[in-house]
């Protein structure tokens, strides 16, 4: 897979750029990137689980950002894909002034990953 995203604005790459830049100071070095309609949605762990008898939850954090309606993308995007992969192309973009965002190829595993936050209630 290797779709290309195309945010609505520059203030979305920024935004993006910023939640995932204090994701990694965090420690969150996979980010799940899913589309929504006309929206990417980021998902990160900040606090995982450490086995079967920890009873904390998963606390994760989440950024919603507008893609540009010209960029239809072709099949459903959802993918783990690391964090830092993630930020060298928003950085490449707005060296480059534009706003695409090319999905990182690597696809690692993670148990945190299957979980969602609710979208309604």
């Amino acid at each position: 897979m290797s779709d290309t995203l195309t945010l609505a604005s520059a203030h979305d790459v920024a935004d993006l750029q910023t939640f995932l830049l204090r994701a990694e100071r965090l420690g969150c070095a996979l980010t799940r990137l899913t589309v929504s309609g006309t929206f990417l949605v980021a998902l990160v762990c900040v606090l995982e689980k450490q086995g079967l008898l920890d009873t904390h939850p998963n606390v994760l954090g989440m950024r919603v950002v507008e893609l540009s309606t010209k960029g239809e993308v072709s099949e459903p995007v959802d993918a783990l894909v690391e964090t830092r992969a993630v930020l060298d192309r928003l950085a490449r973009a707005v060296s480059l002034d534009e706003h695409a965002l090319e999905i990182p190829i690597t696809q690692p595993r993670a148990p945190w990953a299957g979980s969602t936050p609710p979208r309604s209630g």
